[in-house]
């Protein structure tokens, strides 16, 4: 028996078994700091992008739309009849001209209300449209 044990001892070595590389414990704190930054600056310009977007842009559509506004409003009926444009008209052409902005922010509601319904797995309820369909808002 105690030949057979030394047999079984000589034939395994632990200086032929293949072990991983060695460990480098400051190479993977460098990995993980490189992806968080990585990370940290993806966020932040999504952020910004959300801020741009929901916060800023409505302040610099409505300063813009109210600014053509006053504009209009300070033409002589003169000029603006030169341009075809009468006193009476100046609000519904000024809705007009931002018309484009209202119909983006609504078709921005529109996807981020549909991708949060698929998130939850359910189905979004239809909305009313700008375009005055009336549709049904729930079934």
């Amino acid at each position: 028996m105690t030949t057979a044990h030394n047999e079984n001892q000589s034939t395994f070595s632990f200086a032929a078994q293949e072990f991983p590389r060695p460990v480098d414990t400051l190479e993977i704190l460098r990995d993980a700091n490189h992806m968080r930054s990585a990370e940290i600056a993806r966020l932040a310009k999504v952020f910004g992008r959300f801020i741009r977007r929901t916060v800023i842009m409505p302040f610099v559509v409505a300063y813009r739309r109210q600014r053509m506004l006053e504009e209009l409003n300070q033409l002589s009926d003169r000029v603006l009849d030169d341009i075809g444009v009468s006193r009476g008209n100046i609000a519904r052409i000024v809705d007009d001209a931002f018309a484009i902005y209202a119909e983006q922010k609504a078709d921005t509601a529109k996807a981020t209300l549909h991708s949060l319904a698929a998130k939850q797995g359910t189905q979004a309820a239809p909305t009313v449209s700008n375009d005055h369909t009336h549709q049904p808002l729930a079934a």
